[in-house]
């Protein structure tokens, strides 16, 4: 990893690891949503909340979402 680019799904050797993409319609690109990409599951609701509120406070920015989850594994 030269760290450009995407790269993909990376495991170490051996182990199998769980990912969840989402994809969200927002009416506005203006959020603030800084560092909040990898959540992993740890705090979505915030990311939600994040993408649904613009900079100037207005909510309702998310349209509609979708998500899809898998498994990789490395020795694949």
């Amino acid at each position: 990893h030269e760290g450009r680019g995407y790269c993909g799904p990376y495991p170490p050797a051996g182990s199998t690891h769980a990912y969840v993409i989402y994809v969200v319609a927002l009416k506005s690109a203006d959020t603030k949503i800084g560092g909040m990409v990898n959540v992993a599951g740890k705090d979505t609701e915030a990311l939600f909340t994040a993408l649904d509120t613009t900079t100037s406070g207005e909510t309702g920015n998310v349209i509609a979402y979708g998500e899809l989850g898998g498994a990789y594994c490395s020795d694949w």
